[in-house]
Formats: structure tokens, sequence, C-alpha cells
């Protein structure tokens, strides 16, 4: 059986309950509870550790290592002042050889904490046990004393259990990460969990259509038979897709409570689907809030058909190509054709096994946009911030409207870097003006008059571009996968990159390594693999997964693997043979050798 999730768009006019917003707000709260509790284990553990002698001294060779860290950065911040250039010499070496000895210090902690387990183990298991208690005291306080819905308290701990094993993967790794707290902005995901009791009905849906069914006191959603579905016109869809859900939204002073939701269905889940949640989830744009519904079934697996189509390797990218971002690499095992309809986004060589996939520039032209507007809201933000700080300045500093007990200066404005907090600030004095202050306000007015439409402007048009991206994404890995009787991918580490680049981990220049990271971010070519991956798994195609280590190194027709990259006249250079090659389509011929797990049998010379 496969998991699905399908969703449908909430009408953008529909207004918050309070019911909603109070749940919003009840899973808000149990999240900062829950990383509050996350944090006092931290500090248990760390006092566990420390009592351990080795472990102690690793730790403080560990803190010496990082404060020198800190000062090597400042001293290469310092000299490259606001002007951003490349350092280099035996400042950048020190800097280095610093971030080295962490990672050293970092690996010997590792091993003295292996080493010493099996001495606190009990200690350890002690703390996790109280982590326990603590989650069931928190859902006798939420939920069987408060109006928190339980399904919801299950979903926001398994979110929470789920994020501290991403962040215990990435300290073994070596690399800083921590739980952060947000303050509540309105935004959040209620859910509803269908159970089944033994001998009851089943979770299909017509079951949770049916108003009067088993399933009413908590989902409602309205369905039609595919094949019916598919037999109206899009018009016809659209129209009778416009539909009410009613589901649960937990309770308020303890009377359970529901919400009427008008939404937009697309398409319809198979008679034989057994749905097991739903969700509501609610996010910002710009000063709005936007919604959708997400229905979790499952169904059943695709009919195990044998694929004849080729081994397609799609290697992962981000490079200019004057009309157009190049998102990945593709080669086939043998010639394959690509539909007309397609052309645009998949390109395809005169030999049918090779192409590239590509981002029409339409995409990052209107990301550049709103990062246009995004300048224009920050110099308006500049110019009103510089009005604030100067009545203040001559005003003295005023009880703080965030906490009456302390004093607002000019200087703490002046360090306010974005216009959330002079948003926030001309709130605060409207409700309760200082004496003195209309000129000021007024000023605030104004200027908050005009920003909230360049924002919006900015966010629907980030947004609309992500949305065209990904629908791109998603028809190109449908008729890839559609050709393909195997796709091969890699296990490039996005996420790795993106640090490596903030750290500057490049002998590029800051000024070309801003530009490809921006590059990356327009692209998202990780978005293009997770959808290849999934549409493989709704159609049934095997997925292999081979290592991206050295893919552009290696010469397809020597097997010669270099050392480092030497390109010249955009040709890379192969360090064994001397023949000169196409780095990226190299790397996806090495795909398919690595993938076939002979990666010394012949291979193509492009």
């Amino acid at each position: 059986m496969a998991v699905v999730a399908v969703t449908m768009g909430v009408h953008y006019r529909w207004e918050l309950p309070p019911a909603v917003q109070g749940q919003l707000r009840l899973a808000h709260a149990l999240r900062d509870e829950l990383v509050t509790a996350q944090y006092e284990v931290d500090a248990a553990l760390k006092a566990v550790w420390s009592q351990v002698p080795q472990v102690a001294a690793a730790e403080e060779t560990l803190a010496a290592a990082q404060r020198e860290v800190e000062a090597a950065e400042q001293v290469v911040a310092t000299l490259r002042g606001d002007t951003r250039r490349r350092v280099t010499g035996p400042t950048a070496a020190r800097l280095a050889e610093t971030r080295k000895t962490v990672r050293d210090a970092r690996v010997r902690r590792r091993t003295e904490i292996n080493q010493a387990r099996e001495l606190v183990d009990p200690q350890i298991r002690e703390i996790h046990q109280q982590l326990y208690a603590r989650h069931k005291q928190l859902y006798q306080q939420y939920c069987t004393d408060g109006d928190l819905f339980w399904a919801t308290f299950n979903a926001v701990v398994a979110d929470h259990k789920s994020t501290m094993k991403k962040i215990a993967a990435q300290r073994k790794q070596g690399r800083s990460a921590n739980l952060n707290r947000r303050r509540f902005d309105g935004t959040g995901t209620i859910t509803v969990q269908l159970q089944r009791e033994a001998g009851g009905p089943p979770r299909s849906p017509q079951a949770v259509a049916d108003p009067a069914g088993r399933y009413r006191n908590l989902l409602v959603v309205p369905w039609t038979d595919p094949q019916q579905w598919a037999a109206l016109t899009r018009a016809e869809q659209r129209r009778r897709g416009r539909v009410t859900v009613r589901m649960r939204c937990g309770q308020t002073d303890g009377q359970p409570q529901w919400i009427e939701v008008p939404v937009q269905q697309h398409r319809m889940l198979p008679a034989d689907a057994e749905i097991l949640l739903a969700r509501l989830t609610v996010w910002r744009v710009s000063d709005q809030r936007r919604a959708q519904i997400s229905l979790v079934a499952r169904v059943s697996d695709p009919p195990d058909l044998a694929r004849t189509g080729p081994d397609v390797a799609v290697r992962l990218g981000w490079r200019e190509d004057g009309e157009c971002l190049i998102v990945a690499d593709w080669r086939a095992s043998r010639p394959i054709t690509i539909g007309e309809h397609l052309r645009e986004l998949v390109s395809v060589d005169a030999d049918g096994m090779t192409g590239q996939v590509r981002l029409p520039r339409s995409v990052p032209d209107q990301v550049g946009y709103a990062a246009t507007l995004g300048a224009q809201r920050t110099e308006a933000m500049l110019e009103t911030r510089a009005a604030v700080v100067d009545w203040l300045a001559a005003h003295g500093p005023l009880p703080h409207p965030g906490d009456p007990t302390q004093l607002l200066h000019h200087t703490e404005v002046a360090q306010w870097a974005g216009p959330g907090r002079l948003a926030w600030l001309h709130q605060q004095w409207s409700q309760q003006p200082p004496d003195g202050a209309a000129d000021i306000i007024g000023v605030l007015q104004r200027w908050r008059h005009t920003d909230i439409p360049v924002w919006r402007r900015q966010e629907h048009s980030r947004r609309k571009a992500m949305r065209r991206r990904r629908d791109f994404y998603r028809q190109v890995a449908a008729h890839l996968v559609d050709l393909a009787g195997r796709v091969v991918v890699d296990d490039l580490a996005l996420a790795d990159v993106s640090a490596a680049a903030a750290r500057g981990d490049s002998a590029l220049h800051p000024q070309v390594r801003r530009a490809v990271a921006q590059r990356r971010r327009v692209a998202a070519p990780g978005s293009l693999r997770e959808l290849l991956v999934a549409a493989a798994a709704r159609e049934g195609v095997a997925v292999t997964t081979v290592s991206a280590s050295g893919l552009s190194r290696t010469h397809p027709a020597c097997g010669h693997l270099s050392a480092t990259r030497t390109v010249v006249d955009g040709a890379m250079v192969c360090a064994g043979c001397g023949q000169r090659y196409d780095h990226h389509r190299a790397a996806t011929a090495t795909m398919l050798s690595r993938a076939s797990g002979d990666e010394h049998a012949a291979r193509p010379t492009r």
C-alpha cells in the first residue's frame, strides 16, 4: 500500500473562525513547551557528559577552538570590509586551519562520548524517561484539561520528534543544529485523524463523504467517483469541485467545535482508498492568510507491470544558459522521444539519448521582480526608521510597548533591520499613543499605507514564480518517469552545498558565490529530484540512487578519476589521458555505469 496526499485549496476570502485561531494558538504554545522540555534535556545530558573527565577535557578543547574560529572570522570580516572582496594569504589560511581544528575537536569529543557511553547509560535513560513523563503531562494539560484536539497534539509531538531526529543526524555529522522558538503569527496546522475500530466501516471516500455516516463527527469531504470525474469537462470539474468540507476543530470550554471550509477540489481519491487523516494548514502571504486542506490516504500499489523503458539518469545542476536556467542533465541508456509540449522544458540532443532540463527565464525574472519590490520596501523602511530614530532622540526614551518595565531607546530602533518591527511599533502606538506622538504616528501610518500594497505584490509574485516552477518540474518528472524503465538519481546534498557556500568554502569571489547561491535557490533542483522520486513511486518505476562523489571528474572514455577539476574553455581536462570532455554529460554516463554496477564498461565519449 502507498500513502498519498491530496490537497484542496481554501477560498481566499474565507475568514478563520475563532475556533481555528484558538487551536492554532494552542498548537503553537505546545510547540514552545516541547522546545523548552528539549532544552532542559539537552542541559541535563550536557551535565551528565561533563562529569566524565575525558569528555569534559574534549569539550574545553572544542570551546577554545570555536573561540579561535570566531576571532579569525572577525579578522577576515574586518579585512574584507564593505567591498566584500575575497581575502587570501595567511589570514585566510589561518581561518581554514582553525575550522579544521574545530572539526577535529568535534570528532574527538564524539569519540570520547562513545567510549564513555556504557558508564552514563543509566542516567541517560532516566533523563529520557523524564522527558516521556513530561510529554504525558502536556497531554493532560492541553487535551484532557484544555481544549486542544488530541489529533493535533499527536501531530505536533510527531513533528517535534521528527525534527529532533534530523538535528541528531546533523550533529553526528559535526554540524551545528538547534531548535528555535518563533513568535505566534496566526499560522500553523490543525489535524483530524480518522480512527477505525475493529469491525467498523472502512475509511473509504464514500464513507467519509456521507454526512450521516460513521465519521460525520470528525470529517465530511464530498466525493465523486473518479471515472465520472474524468468524464467531466474542465469547467464542469471546477464547478462541481466547489464544495464545503466539514471537520472537527477541537473544543472550546469543553464543547466540541466543527468548522465548514469552502474548498476547490481538483482530483478525486480512488474508491478503494483509505483516508487516514486531514490537515488544515494556514500560512501567511504578506499581511494576509491563506489555507489549504490535505487528505492523507492509503491507496493500492500500482500494478506490477514489466517496465521495458530505458534507464534514465538525471543529474542536478544550476547554471545559466542564455534564456533559461539549466537545472539538470539527463541521459538515457537508449534513445527516447520527448513530447513536443515539453520541448521548452526538456531539451534533447540529436542522438536522442542526452539532454537537459531547463527552467524558463520567466521564473527567475519574476523572482527578480519580487526582489526589486523588496529593495524598494527596504529603502522606504530605512527612511521611516530614520524619522522614528530622530523623534525618539528628541523626545527621550519612552516605555517599551512590549515591556512597560523597559525603555525604548532610539539606539535600539536604529538596529531594527526589517519592516516587521516598525509595523508592530505603529500598531502599538496607534492603540496607546505616547504624549506628543501624533506627528510620528502619522509618518508611520503613511509608510504602512504604502508598504502593504508593495508587500502583497512582492509576496504574490514570488509565490506565483515558485508555483510555476513546481508545475514545470511536475510535468517533467511525470514525462521522464513515463518513458523510463528505471530512474537513476544522485545523492547530492544541497543543504551541504548551501552550508559550504555560507561558510565561504570556495575559491570563488564572494560576489560570484552569492550569484551562484541565488541561482541555486531560484532553480531549487532538489525539488525536481523529489518530484522524480515521487512520480516513480506512484507509477511503480524503480529508482536507483548513486553517489554524487567524483561524477564530473570521471572521464567516461578512459575511466580515470581526476583528483582536481581542471576546466579549460568550459571543458574538463582528464588528468589521465589528457583529453577534453563535457563533464556534464560525462557525469550522467558515470551515473548509468554506477547504477549498472559496472563503472569499467565501455562508455559514451561525449
